[in-house]
């Protein structure tokens, strides 16, 4: 199992915004996102320097399942690495 961070990630619309852990692991900043069946595509309207490690920016498609008042997304890298987000609904 990897390394544990809290984020947050707020979804409105088709739009998202959030933080990540320290040191932008992972980094989430903000943009648009669709839903596609059990795909979730996010597209980050945020600009990162050549040497940022892109694949801790939260963008891209991943797999989501609704999970009683949670959200999981989570995305494999050619099933070497794995990403995922285990977020819980908090009510404002």
């Amino acid at each position: 199992m990897g390394d544990k961070v809290q984020v947050n990630l707020a979804l409105t619309g088709n739009e998202f915004s959030g933080t990540g852990g320290p040191g932008y692991y992972p980094t989430i900043c903000n943009g648009t996102f669709s839903t596609h069946g059990t795909e979730i595509d996010f597209k980050n309207a945020c600009y990162f320097t050549a040497n940022f490690d892109w694949s801790l920016i939260l963008s891209g498609k991943y797999n989501y399942t609704a999970i009683n008042d949670s959200l999981v997304i989570t995305r494999n890298y050619n099933g070497i690495f794995h990403d995922e987000y285990r977020l819980a609904r908090v009510q404002k």
